[in-house]
């Protein structure tokens, strides 16, 4: 019999952390200043669910209150060992996030802006149970200082 490998046991716990996600869920962003004080509130839906059987997830983020709709592929990369992300927005900007299978910090790989600048966005939870979830989202330009954008507040439609 075959020993399971360090890929199967990643792939394994990347594919139950995208199965625990799947649903709809009403959010809540806090878009927040530097020092994280809250300078907006807008409303959206996320839309979780498998696009390929139990390998790919399509995530629909829909923000009416500021125009904003996104599509985000994610799934199980298994040269990294990691869940991996690929987002497009209304506007075409795209970026790509690495994410371990636990749920800790995802990372964006660098990203190009319009004025030539270089930023990075990260993700990491501030909690999270069965039906609620919490995010924040930073941005920095040289991955040392980071400056807080939002926080994402999620919960799980019933």
């Amino acid at each position: 019999m075959n020993e399971p490998t360090t890929t199967d046991a990643a792939r394994a716990a990347a594919i139950a952390k995208m199965q625990h996600d799947v649903g709809i869920w009403d959010c809540r962003w806090e878009f927040l200043d530097a020092d994280g004080n809250t300078t907006n509130v807008a409303h959206g839906v996320s839309t979780m669910e498998f696009s390929i059987d139990d390998s790919v997830m399509m995530i629909k983020m829909e923000v009416p209150d500021i125009g904003t709709t996104s599509v985000t592929h994610r799934f199980f990369h298994p040269e990294h060992q990691k869940l991996v992300w690929i987002s497009v927005d209304n506007l075409g900007d795209v970026w790509t996030f690495i994410e371990d299978a636990e749920g800790n910090v995802s990372k964006s790989l660098p990203h190009s802006n319009e004025d030539g600048s270089v930023s990075h966005l990260r993700f990491h939870p501030l909690r999270e149970t069965t039906d609620e979830v919490d995010v924040l989202m930073e941005i920095s330009n040289d991955e040392e200082n980071w400056t807080p954008i939002f926080r994402m507040c999620k919960v799980r439609r019933k």
